[in-house]
């Protein structure tokens, strides 16, 4: 008897936490599919399909130098004359040469990497100015 006892005392909170949560996601719910309109507080409802989506990121070109680096387990790395890091996504195999001087176009990427170094990069286009004999590749 005991043990039902605790049990329920334990569980019921948990129901009552439940049952609120959805009683508020119903409101949430209504609220958006509502035209825009001024609620209180000078608030305005947007419904999601009316949001603004991201712009498209615009292509950037940067002049710099690859790098390997001997971080989680090797990767390929462009560091532009201004000193930007970038995490090249898709760096083709012909253009892993460390030391090389590069001119690349692409895009920002926004994504997580395991890397954790320098901004994520799309190549769309690269272009070897200048193969450098760097010794030691690592960075």
């Amino acid at each position: 008897m005991k043990k039902i006892l605790m049990t329920l005392i334990i569980t019921l909170p948990l129901f009552a936490c439940q049952a609120e949560q959805e009683q508020t996601n119903t409101v949430v719910d209504k609220k958006v599919s509502a035209s825009p309109q001024q609620v209180n507080n000078n608030l305005t409802v947007v419904p999601a399909k009316q949001l603004a989506v991201k712009d498209k990121k615009s292509m950037s070109e940067y002049k710099g130098t690859i790098h390997f680096l001997n971080l989680e387990g090797g990767f390929y790395g462009i560091v532009t004359e201004n000193g930007v890091k970038l995490l090249p996504m898709n760096l083709a195999k012909e253009y892993q040469k460390p030391g090389a001087v590069v001119k690349v176009k692409g895009e920002t990427l926004d994504v997580m990497t395991i890397q954790q170094w320098g901004t994520p990069f799309k190549i769309t286009a690269i272009e070897i100015i200048e193969l450098k004999d760097v010794g030691d590749p690592s960075f």
